[in-house]
């Protein structure tokens, strides 16, 4: 039968894009990152620059093995 010429209208069709697939993989990526708080970062790089913060050697090394062990 011809849809086209018989006056009926085709079924209605979905299609997938894949662009569309992408997009939600980059949602899920950005959404997995961790939040920046901007405002505290600032303060920070500030307060090293001018020598302000300081950490004991022994809590540098303490976090980075506590980070190597998971």
């Amino acid at each position: 039968m011809d849809l086209a010429n018989s006056g009926v209208e085709p079924p209605d069709k979905a299609t997938f894009s894949f662009e569309h697939t992408w997009i939600e993989s980059l949602e899920a990526q950005v959404l997995a990152l961790p939040e920046i708080r901007r405002t505290k970062v600032h303060a920070l790089k500030q307060a090293i620059g001018n020598g302000a913060y300081s950490v004991a050697p022994a809590q540098i090394a303490n976090a980075m093995v506590a980070d190597l062990l998971g």
